[in-house]
């Protein structure tokens, strides 16, 4: 009969070691599921937009943040699952393995949101409407509307700044003539292709 290599014997002493820091902690898994919990809850958040004013950058750090939410989900989720074999997971590479076009990159982190929270539902720890956020928690929730509302508010003004350089020269075209006349047509055409730019995916989404 061979004798177990080192390597198995590591991977004993591994789960022997977990399994008793559980039993010496009977809140750890409680603790693990809550983390999930809270990231899963952030990273739909997120994604939670239906993105018709909204630009790639924007889109793109939206997806980022979204990744990295759902990185710390299941994270938590793979350290917890060697309590509790029945939670569903996926491996970190698989949620930062992103695919091509941002608008399908935001489609698959949200399937992958709401998979892991309703294949979990029965273990994740559920929170009451009028159960009020932890001050770490409303700290961290407060940061991301901040950061999607600073994205959002610089995206608009990218988009706009055409628009305003075509009504700035516009309103000099009678001191300055013709020349002013065609900047001011170049920046309006400018400020087109930005808005038809930004509206593209929503329209592409809705077919």
């Amino acid at each position: 009969m061979p004798l177990p290599s080192h390597h198995s014997l590591e991977l004993t002493r591994s789960y022997r070691s977990q399994s008793s820091a559980a039993s010496d902690d009977p809140g750890l898994i409680g603790r693990l599921l809550r983390d999930a919990s809270e990231a899963l809850a952030m990273a739909l958040l997120t994604l939670d937009s239906d993105g018709a004013d909204e630009s790639r950058h924007e889109k793109h750090s939206r997806a980022a943040k979204a990744r990295s939410l759902l990185a710390e989900a299941v994270t938590a989720l793979s350290r917890a699952k060697v309590y509790l074999p029945k939670i569903h997971t996926y491996a970190v590479p698989a949620v930062m393995a992103s695919v091509r076009g941002v608008d399908r990159e935001l489609s698959r982190l949200h399937q992958l949101a709401s998979t892991l929270t309703m294949r979990n539902c029965d273990l994740l720890p559920g929170r009451r409407a009028d159960t009020p956020l932890s001050p770490a928690d409303e700290a961290q929730l407060r940061q991301v509307l901040e950061e999607l509302r600073l994205q959002s508010k610089l995206g608009r003004v990218a988009r706009y700044r055409w628009l305003g350089f075509a009504v700035c020269l516009a309103a000099l075209t009678p001191a300055f003539g013709g020349a002013t006349a065609a900047l001011a047509l170049i920046c309006a055409a400018g400020a087109v292709w930005q808005l038809s730019r930004a509206r593209q995916p929503a329209l592409t989404a809705g077919r």
